[in-house]
């Protein structure tokens, strides 16, 4: 049997762009339903949130602003930008540090990635399996770094390829 889990509530977000938070806080709300709050600064978003997701450029050299005072007991924290937002103290403070492929980010480490981000627990599917443990407390801070699998790429292709065809664009290819 499936554990139930809560339905999200509200949403707070943040952009240093303006512009940018309002067409994210419209798109929410036409396309998904979702009532975001805007937030004045980063700290102010991610101060008290259940859930943190930071989705920035991608950075060999990055200047994280996260810090590990922001963080709640309990958070689960999930940059898609590497380690772009979260300073190594924030990073430090997991529980739990787990990423989506162990190798992948072992080999962006080798391409200057990842210099001060600390070695992950491992991979998301060994705590799917039951291999590497999963939360054990509510207290526990936990954080999964999105690397990016294929299939995501897969699944937007997919979606540029209907829309190209609906609107008669582009050229098929003998595969």
């Amino acid at each position: 049997m499936l554990a139930a889990f809560p339905r999200l509530c509200h949403s707070v977000a943040y952009d240093q762009r303006p512009e940018a938070l309002e067409r994210f806080v419209d798109d929410a709300r036409s396309v998904h339903g979702v009532e975001v709050r805007r937030a004045g600064t980063c700290e102010a978003a991610v101060r008290d949130a259940d859930i943190v997701v930071s989705a920035t450029e991608i950075l060999k050299r990055p200047r994280p602003v996260i810090g590990a005072e922001w963080i709640k007991p309990g958070a689960f924290c999930m940059p898609i930008d590497f380690d772009a937002q979260f300073t190594p103290e924030a990073i430090r403070t997991m529980d739990l540090l787990y990423t989506d492929d162990l190798a992948q980010m072992e080999h962006y480490r080798t391409m200057g990635f990842f210099q001060d981000t600390p070695m992950v627990h491992g991979d998301l599917g060994k705590v799917v399996v039951g291999r590497k443990p999963s939360r054990q407390s509510a207290t526990q801070r936990t954080m999964a770094i999105h690397l990016g699998l294929a299939i995501e790429d897969m699944v937007t292709a997919v979606q540029v390829d209907e829309r190209a065809q609906s609107l008669g664009l582009g050229t098929q290819l003998p595969l």
